[in-house]
C-alpha cells in the first residue's frame, strides 16, 4: 500500500469513527476498507453481520473478515475462525482452518481466540485432543481478564481437567468471572458457598452470589434464592421473598421450583397448608 493510500484510508476510518449517522459510518468504513485499512474492514464486517447502517449480509461479513484477517487483524482472524468452526455466515465447517486462524490471533494476544483455542484442544477440533494444553490456553486468556475463559478454567480446577484438582483455585477463578458480571460464575459461587466448596465463610455470600446471577434472569438462581429464604440457608427466614423468587423461577417453568411449591403447600411452609394444591404442583 502506497503512503498516500495509507493516509487516505486512515482519514476515512477517522471520519467513520466520528460520524453520527449509521449510513455515513458505513460509507466511510467502506472507503477505508477498500483502501486496505484492516480495522475498517473488520468493523465493516461487523456492520454487515448485524445489519447496522447497511443491509444485513452474513456472507459479505465473512468476506470482509477474510480481508481483515489476511491483513493481520486479530479480532477478524478470531471471527473468521468462528465461521470455519461453526459454519456461521455460510462458511463450510473446517476445523483445521478454524484452528489455524485461532492460533494466528491468539499469538497476537486476542483473548477470545485464546479461549476458542482452548476449546479446540479440549474437544480435539483441528488438532489432537489435549486437555492440559486446553487448560493452559484458558489460563492465558483468564489472566488477561476474559470472563468465559475464567469460567472454563474454574471448571478445570473443579474437576481436575488438565490441571491438578483444587477447589480453592476453582473458587478463585469463579470470583474473578463473577466480578466481570458472569451469571454462570455467580450461580457456581452460590453453590460453593452453600457446600463450603473451596471457601470457609459462606452465609451472607450465598445469597449475594445467587442474587447476582438472578439479575440475569437465571431461573436456577431464583430457585436457589427461594430455598435460601425459605429454609434459612445463608439468610433469615422470609416467606415473602421465598415466594417471590419461587414465582420468578416458575415464570421460566423451572421444574424444581414447581416441586418446591408443592413442598411449601404440603408442609404449610411459607403458605397455608393445602394438600390439594401441593398435589397439583407435584403433577406439573
Amino acid at each position: 500500500m502506497s503512503f498516500f493510500l495509507r493516509i487516505y484510508a486512515k482519514f476515512r476510518y477517522f471520519l467513520a469513527r466520528h460520524a453520527k449517522r449509521e449510513e455515513t459510518i458505513a460509507r466511510h468504513l467502506f472507503a477505508a476498507a477498500h483502501s486496505g485499512h484492516a480495522s475498517a474492514a473488520e468493523t465493516l464486517a461487523e456492520l454487515y453481520f448485524f445489519g447496522d447502517g447497511c443491509t444485513e449480509s452474513p456472507e459479505t461479513a465473512r468476506e470482509w473478515w477474510q480481508i481483515a484477517a489476511d491483513a493481520g487483524h486479530p479480532a477478524a482472524q478470531n471471527n473468521l475462525g468462528v465461521c470455519f468452526e461453526t459454519g456461521r455466515c455460510g462458511s463450510p465447517i473446517r476445523y483445521a482452518e478454524a484452528f489455524k486462524w485461532y492460533c494466528t490471533a491468539a499469538a497476537q494476544g486476542e483473548l477470545a481466540a485464546q479461549n476458542n483455542l482452548g476449546f479446540c484442544y479440549y474437544l480435539g477440533r483441528g488438532v489432537e485432543k489435549n486437555v492440559k494444553t486446553a487448560a493452559m490456553w484458558w489460563e492465558k486468556a483468564a489472566q488477561g481478564g476474559y470472563t468465559a475463559a475464567q469460567n472454563n478454567l474454574s471448571l478445570c480446577y473443579l474437576h481436575g481437567d488438565g490441571v491438578e484438582k483444587c477447589e480453592k483455585t476453582s473458587f478463585y477463578w469463579s470470583r474473578k468471572a463473577s466480578a466481570n458480571l458472569s451469571p454462570l460464575a455467580d450461580h457456581y459461587l452460590g453453590a460453593c458457598f452453600v457446600s463450603r466448596r473451596g471457601v470457609y465463610q459462606y452465609k451472607s455470600s450465598t445469597v449475594y452470589a445467587y442474587h447476582m446471577a438472578a439479575k440475569f434472569d437465571d431461573a436456577d438462581a431464583a430457585y436457589h434464592l427461594a430455598r435460601c429464604y425459605a429454609f434459612e440457608i445463608g439468610a433469615e427466614h422470609d416467606k415473602k421473598k421465598a415466594l417471590l423468587w419461587a414465582e420468578e423461577a416458575l415464570k421460566k417453568d423451572h421444574a424444581m421450583a414447581m416441586l418446591l411449591m408443592g413442598l411449601f403447600y404440603e408442609k404449610g411452609h411459607c403458605v397455608l397448608r393445602n394438600e390439594k394444591e401441593a398435589f397439583s404442583w407435584y403433577l406439573k
